[in-house]
């Protein structure tokens, strides 16, 4: 595994780590797309209180650098990138 950011969990382990298991649940399960996104839009709402503006820039800057770690984002990823955006700032 490969660090990309000195941030850790409070149980100390490093968080990259935590998005691998995350896409790993995600594909395990059989992930929706449209299922995924309508649960972050209600648990953004449910939890305005965590997304500060340092944290929102964070998970975009993780979008976008995820997107773009095989050959650079695609339009189905640009489409993605500008509706976390619109659901982070909105």
């Amino acid at each position: 595994m490969l660090s990309l950011e000195n941030n850790f969990n409070e149980f100390g382990d490093d968080t990259a780590y935590e998005i691998e298991i995350v896409f790993d649940r995600l594909v395990a399960n059989e992930w929706e797309l449209e299922q995924v996104i309508s649960d972050f839009k209600i648990f953004r709402t449910e939890h305005q209180q965590l997304f500060t503006t340092e944290i929102n820039a964070l998970i975009l800057k993780t979008a976008n650098a995820i997107a773009s770690s095989f050959s650079g984002k695609n339009k189905s990823e640009q489409v993605l990138i500008s509706e976390l955006t619109f659901i982070l700032n909105g």
